[in-house]
């Protein structure tokens, strides 16, 4: 009886293991995609083959999607009444595999009128801080602070200059202190910002500039866990 029962309990378990298995599988063949409107005075609403995902997303806000593993046509549109039946501001097609991480951004002006970032995973245990510059006012320089100290994101006496679409990163210990600002080199005045940023570990934080002119910058910020969902 007792080897009749082990015999019949095994077949369930690994009945049951088949089953998890194929759901894990299931669960990991997508990837993230975290789209931040970056168009000044408009509401966007999201669209991903032709269906609404997200409505009404404002100016410098995110939304972070888990989407299967294909080809995605992105859209984004002028949010209105109904599904994807506003005015197209732009749209990306999307090669979406097991683990793939892109950041998107919509902004106002051609030709980059949505930019595309693909990320990677950090360093286990710190924490990932990551900075872009999605705004259509020409170059700019990022800058931060310590409580106990300040200096350029690059090394040297002046920033170099970013070009939108351009991005930079770095690894901070748990509970990192910043305080980040933008600027237009070699002008120092401050653009955009400061923020304060206090670094957690195992997540990448996004700070993305966004805007068309210097009255309407802002920086567009969302963490996510550096481990893909």
């Amino acid at each position: 009886m007792l080897g009749g029962k082990s015999r019949s309990a095994t077949g369930v378990s690994l009945g049951a293991l088949a089953l998890l298995l194929s759901v894990s599988m299931a669960a990991a063949a997508s990837g993230r995609v975290a789209i931040v409107n970056g168009i000044p005075g408009k509401k966007v609403d999201v669209c991903i083959n032709g269906k609404e995902v997200r409505s009404g997303l404002k100016y410098g806000k995110t939304t972070v999607r888990t989407l299967s593993n294909g080809s995605k046509s992105l859209r984004l549109r002028v949010a209105r009444s109904g599904r994807c039946t506003g005015a197209s501001l732009g749209g990306r097609q999307l090669a979406i595999a097991n683990g793939t991480d892109l950041t998107i951004v919509g902004t106002k002006f051609a030709p980059d009128k949505v930019l595309l970032w693909e990320n990677t995973q950090g360093t286990p245990g710190l924490g990932l801080v990551m900075l872009r510059h999605a705004a259509d006012i020409g170059t700019v320089g990022f800058k931060y602070a310590t409580p106990d100290d300040g200096q350029p994101w690059f090394d040297g006496a002046a920033d170099d200059p970013w070009i939108k679409g351009a991005f930079g990163w770095g690894n901070r210990t748990d509970g990192t202190l910043m305080i980040w600002w933008a600027h237009q080199p070699p002008a120092q005045r401050v653009i955009a910002g400061p923020y304060q940023l206090v670094v957690e570990a195992d997540m990448r934080h996004e700070s993305i500039l966004v805007g068309s002119n210097l009255g309407n910058l802002k920086f567009a910020r969302f963490k996510v866990p550096i481990e893909q969902p």
